[in-house]
């Protein structure tokens, strides 16, 4: 894995990857299938014919426009003129649409492009992460490998077509598709914590995830704690017994805790065995809901009130990384599978969990 200069920052490519639990080496085809890549890359190169076709439709609308000017001198020449008219308008159009489809390119466009439901469902991690880019929630830095100067990346770089292009060129260390480069050098993703790591293990994930060396258990309950009672704290400063007693069962929590933090490895095994004996799914369905489970499992006997887009952020990466598992279910069917819903379909697990707790949760 290259790691720009000795900086322990990842690409922007490896950053995207590894965001979504996938090896940074993967080929950006692999994910986003041909036909979407060649059009996402469409007009980038320097003989593509969008170059030639846009000069040629301002060519003939000014031609169009000139013979309606000369028919409109004549006495018979209205019919020509209008005809002359709509050509010079219709050209105008196309070159305006030529000119914006390659740097604008509309998601839209690109999921008809996609044809499997892998290929869409990279296609929405894509503008999500393209949308944090553009936000700001990443600082893109420009390394340059042979001077170790670091040239700091605007967010407006990645707007449009222009942040697909170099998202996917940073697979291969260039920009030069791209219409409009930023600094010279790798690009590279730091995030707030990643300059005081030591760690040669990239980052894995957005803002709120954690790197490789932090603390494992002393930050995990200290959101709830400051959301739950945030007016005690002056009064207790002091006071060691009353700074650990709020993170650790919160007076007044947002929600009930999650419905499996009470349960011991060796229970939990025997529920999630048992739950997916009395469903008829097949063996690759079972074992990625295992694994799912399982990783919530882990998460939440850290922290029992978790939110469920915390635990959808740490998922995919801690699933590949501990059980060599890729999450191929859908964003909002996961979040029901781990959730606080009681409802869904996919809450089902859920409901048995709490039924075999407590008798009269019984669905």
């Amino acid at each position: 894995m290259t790691i720009g200069a000795d900086e322990n920052l990842p690409t922007l490519w490896q950053h995207f990857m590894i965001r979504h639990g996938e090896l940074p080496d993967r080929h950006p085809v692999e994910l986003f299938g041909e036909a979407v890549v060649n059009r996402i890359f469409a007009g980038a190169e320097d003989w593509h014919w969008r170059r030639l076709a846009r000069p040629a439709l301002v060519g003939l609308a000014c031609c169009m426009a000139a013979l309606g000017w000369f028919s409109s001198r004549t006495p018979d020449g209205m019919l020509l003129t209008n005809f002359s008219g709509a050509i010079a308008l219709l050209a105008v159009m196309g070159a305006i649409h030529l000119a914006r489809d390659h740097r604008e390119l509309s998601a839209l466009t690109l999921q008809f492009c996609a044809k499997t439901e892998q290929e869409h469902r990279w296609l929405d991690r894509l503008d999500d992460y393209l949308r944090d880019l553009r936000n700001g929630t990443f600082l893109t830095l420009a390394l340059d490998a042979q001077t170790g100067v670091r040239h700091s990346i605007p967010p407006s770089v990645f707007a449009g077509n222009n942040g697909r292009i170099l998202l996917l060129d940073s697979r291969f260390d260039e920009t030069r598709r791209a219409y409009r480069k930023p600094p010279k050098g790798s690009i590279i993703v730091s995030v707030p914590g990643t300059e005081a790591t030591n760690s040669s293990i990239p980052l894995a994930g957005s803002p709120s995830l954690p790197l490789e060396t932090s603390p494992p258990e002393t930050d995990s309950a200290a959101p709830e704690t400051e959301t739950a009672a945030p007016a005690i704290v002056p009064d207790i400063s002091g006071m060691a017994a009353g700074l650990t007693l709020p993170a650790a069962k919160p007076s007044s929590p947002a929600r009930e805790a999650h419905h499996l933090y009470s349960l011991a490895d060796d229970k939990f095994e025997k529920l999630l065995e048992a739950y997916l004996a009395s469903k008829n799914r097949d063996e690759t369905w079972n074992e990625e809901f295992r694994v799912i489970q399982r990783v919530t499992h882990e998460l939440v006997k850290k922290n029992p009130f978790m939110d469920v887009g915390d635990i959808m952020q740490k998922l995919p990466k801690l699933m590949f990384e501990k059980y060599g598992q890729k999450l191929t279910f859908k964003d909002e069917s996961v979040s029901k599978m781990i959730g606080y819903s009681n409802t869904h379909r996919y809450s089902e697990f859920r409901n048995f969990v709490r039924g075999r707790i407590d008798p009269t949760q019984r669905k």
